[in-house]
């Protein structure tokens, strides 16, 4: 079973009140997210600060999805060109009475062009997944900042 490090934050915050001066809850992603006064509250100031993470994590994240768009558009063309090449490479084999060293250029040239297409859509495989991971934290972030807030405001009631 695998439990969401977002979940053990969240499970803490209930628990805030027991917590001593200046403990914080912790995240691998965000570090220390709500840090709490003497009597166990989140001050705003923390809540404001798990807000500006959550942005910030979306923010890489669109960042992260971009990149893997372009990466994606570069394999398409890249493709393209590998197909292109290969079919030109064919072409000639096939009207070829004799072998020659430029048949085997274009055959070479073909295969690279397949190479490369292959290590672009591999990296832009990777940058989604990448990014799949971070639209994923960025939505956790949300949530706790959320329940952050909530949790300021029941706090101190005064400052809504």
């Amino acid at each position: 079973m695998v439990v969401s490090p977002w979940l053990v934050a969240l499970t803490a915050l209930a628990w805030a009140p027991s917590l001593p001066r200046g403990a914080g809850l912790l995240s691998p992603r965000l570090g220390a997210l709500a840090m709490v006064d003497a009597e166990g509250r989140v001050t705003r100031s923390e809540a404001e600060a798990a807000i500006e993470k959550a942005e910030a994590l979306a923010a890489e994240a669109l960042s992260a999805r971009e990149e893997a768009n372009q990466l994606a558009e570069q394999a398409e063309r890249q493709s393209r060109t590998a197909a292109d090449e290969s079919e030109s490479a064919a072409n000639k084999l096939e009207g070829a009475n004799t072998f020659s060293l430029s048949l085997l250029t274009a055959s070479t040239a073909a295969q690279k062009a397949s190479l490369d297409a292959g290590a672009l859509i591999a990296e832009a495989v990777e940058a989604s997944e990448r990014a799949d991971q971070l639209d994923l934290e960025s939505a956790e972030a949300l949530e706790l900042a959320e329940e952050l807030i909530a949790q300021h405001y029941e706090d101190f009631p005064d400052s809504a």
